[in-house]
């Protein structure tokens, strides 16, 4: 009913501390999660560079942390959750230092990005909005391990585009079935 909601707090932070004051300093921006077999994903677009990272926990130990008491207070602690870096998960989610993911996008396209499991195919596909008003595309890149991307596919668009979403009527949320949308906010 939308009226029960429950802040289980902060999973991920900057490496650079937020400044109030420009140049407003930080590193971190829109997100986007999968569960990937025992672990949930959180991807985020690395604002100091062009990338996107990924942090992920134990998936039992997120879903554990959702069960509340009779006071709507949670049983169990949010899980750490550690980012990827240097070729592994050796950062803390919060405060540590990330890396951006290996991904043959050449382009400035990671600002805004959508990622879903493609149940069909067996693998992850992430829809990226290019991050430029003189040449609007959606790229898509597919991986089979949510870490190493491939793929460039082009998907023209007649204006800027942001924040893409996958959807599919016939799979379970945050998954693609045979049939696929895309959708889009343009400017």
């Amino acid at each position: 009913d939308c009226t029960n909601f429950f802040d289980c707090g902060t999973i991920l932070q900057p490496a650079t501390p937020y400044s109030l004051t420009p140049p407003h300093s930080y590193d971190m921006g829109g997100g986007d999660f999968v569960f990937n077999g025992d672990y949930i994903y959180v991807y985020f677009t690395m604002t100091n560079r062009v990338g996107v990272s990924v942090a992920r926990a134990l998936k039992s130990d997120f879903l554990n942390a959702m069960i509340l008491d009779t006071n709507n207070a949670p049983i169990n602690a949010m899980p750490v959750f550690h980012k990827w870096s240097h070729s592994g998960w050796t950062e803390l989610g919060l405060g540590g230092q990330e890396e951006a993911l290996p991904t043959q996008i050449s382009t400035g396209a990671w600002q805004f990005h959508d990622v879903s499991y493609y149940r069909p195919g067996n693998f992850y596909l992430m829809m990226s909005g290019a991050d430029s008003y003189s040449d609007p595309w959606v790229w898509c890149s597919w991986s089979r391990d949510g870490i190493n991307w491939r793929g460039n596919t082009a998907i023209p668009a007649s204006n800027y585009v942001a924040y893409p979403t996958l959807f599919s009527p016939d799979a379970a949320q945050r998954e693609l079935g045979a049939t696929n949308y895309l959708f889009a906010t343009t400017y």
